[in-house]
């Protein structure tokens, strides 16, 4: 018997059809799950790249809060201002700044701070690797109207040196090339670590049976220098010289909707006389003249939210209980410690010229600063399908501030906070 041969035969086109179909739905879940892990994995770092922002912008922030006063335990740096009338006087160390209020992507607006920081360079006078450090002091307590006051310095080994010596480089306290930067005032902080003022120095003599000449800007101010330390521009023999650093912390919009942590070195405005003018600042930048120096951007990406609360010790009672929380009224606050704090402050702020007016410098019974900062993503937050944006983002309220206005926006957002004691302010000095 002769076996049947087959012919063999292709896919029916009902079965093409239900194979192509499945193959479709197959592809359809996996192109799916794709875009679902792509989309997460890029809202992941987005969000990772915003903590990042907040959390540089917040540890540098708070690693200069710490350093206010530069060992002035009494919180207050005596300043001279040479142009018009002048001014001398003392300011705190620490003070806020004009209020800024800040437009989000999505119209929300928020009222934010700034930060003056008065303090010293880490630099100089502090050994180096290499021991190349310098000291300097104030060698006597008389001013002569020619030479100006007498200065000595000498290195890590106590040996006599040259104030004017460049060979220290960024270990050198006194530099003699004075007014070669633009804007920038090469200033000195000159303290016994109870006072201080900020003086700027003109000229470096030679140096003469250990000591140096050293004239500088205040001395066409009548009343611009005391042998007293506690005057507002008086400093002993001894004082410790070293530069000074101030910086001012704020936010500045860059372009519609985006808005950067910035911090400047502003200089100090001989044209200040006072607080004729609210929210005026013995310092100027690009926030207040444009005279002033610019500022330089701290994070990697937008900042919409820069918030400053003050702790202060009002009465010197030493007792958290009875802090006192500068600009918000009627606010009961609680510690880690289980203590509570009522506030007292009208403003959202405590300005320079808020402290001086008031005649109490609250800023040299300062015990804690709060800080809240909020920084936005750069890209918007898309759903899974990686094109249509999701409207679910804001910023949110800070201790009695919240946003007004506006809606929700695709920005993916992060807060960080930290209470920062500032080291040099804690002193028990009570004036």
């Amino acid at each position: 018997m002769i076996p049947t041969r087959r012919i063999p035969r292709g896919f029916t086109l009902l079965e093409m059809a239900v194979a192509t179909a499945a193959l479709g739905v197959a592809l359809s879940a996996a192109m799916y799950i794709v875009v679902g892990v792509s989309s997460s994995a890029e809202r992941v770092r987005r969000v990772g790249d915003t903590q990042d922002t907040a959390r540089i912008a917040l540890d540098a922030l708070a690693g200069e809060i710490r350093m206010s006063g530069a060992g002035v335990s009494n919180g207050q740096i005596g300043i001279g201002t040479v142009g018009g009338t002048g001014w001398v006087g003392r300011v705190p160390a620490i003070y806020s700044g004009p209020d800024i209020t800040v437009t989000t992507k999505g119209g929300q607006q928020l009222v934010t701070n700034s930060l003056f920081i008065i303090s010293s360079e880490p630099g100089a006078g502090v050994p180096s690797s290499d021991g190349a450090g310098m000291q300097g002091a104030v060698a006597s307590k008389s001013l002569d109207p020619n030479n100006g006051i007498q200065i000595k310095c000498t290195n890590q080994l106590g040996t006599p040196v040259d104030c004017a010596d460049g060979s220290f480089k960024e270990n050198t306290i006194i530099s003699g090339l004075w007014g070669t930067k633009p804007g920038i005032d090469n200033a000195l902080l000159v303290g016994d670590y109870a006072n201080a003022v900020y003086l700027r120095p003109t000229q470096i003599g030679g140096v003469v049976s250990g000591s140096q000449g050293m004239q500088f800007r205040e001395m066409a101010i009548a009343n611009g220098y005391s042998t007293d330390p506690k005057a507002p521009f008086g400093f002993a023999q001894g004082a410790s010289l070293g530069k000074a650093r101030v910086t001012h912390w704020y936010l500045k919009q860059v372009t519609p909707g985006d808005w950067e942590l910035m911090r400047s070195h502003p200089m100090l405005d001989d044209k200040w006389t006072g607080c004729s003018t609210p929210d005026a600042s013995p310092f100027i930048d690009e926030t207040n003249s444009p005279d002033g120096p610019a500022g330089t951007v701290v994070g990697s990406g937008p900042v919409e939210n820069l918030q400053i609360r003050f702790a202060v010790d009002a009465g010197s009672f030493d007792n958290p209980q009875k802090f006192v929380m500068w600009g918000l009224s009627n606010t009961q606050f609680n510690f880690p410690d289980g203590s509570q704090v009522t506030s007292g402050g009208t403003k959202l702020h405590m300005g320079v010229c808020d402290v001086l007016q008031d005649g109490n410098y609250a800023s040299r019974q300062v015990r804690e600063v709060r800080v809240s900062i909020v920084a936005r993503s750069f890209a918007p937050d898309h759903a899974t399908d990686g094109v249509k944006h999701v409207k679910r983002y804001g910023l949110a309220s800070w201790e009695g501030v919240a946003p007004t206005g506006g809606a929700l926006d695709e920005y993916p957002r992060r807060s960080f906070e930290a209470r920062v004691v500032p080291r040099n302010l804690q002193g028990i000095l009570r004036l």
